[in-house]
């Protein structure tokens, strides 16, 4: 489970990302980078889900990844 903030720095499980302009668009680069059009959207997305543990601490994780 991550924090909202924590999961918007992982790679989405759903992102595509193209190298170049011929080239189909895959989940992963061959470069060793996180481009920001690849990371997760958090409570933007639909498939996020909530786990509230307290008011404190509001976790989440990706409903299409399942929980970590």
């Amino acid at each position: 489970m991550y924090t909202e903030d924590q999961a918007r720095q992982k790679w989405c499980p759903m992102a595509r990302v193209q190298e170049d302009g011929n080239a189909p668009a895959a989940n992963r680069t061959t470069k060793a980078d996180n481009p920001g059009t690849a990371r997760c959207l958090g409570s933007d997305c639909m498939a996020w889900r909530w786990t509230v543990r307290d008011k404190r601490d509001k976790r989440g994780f990706c409903g299409m990844a399942g929980p970590i």
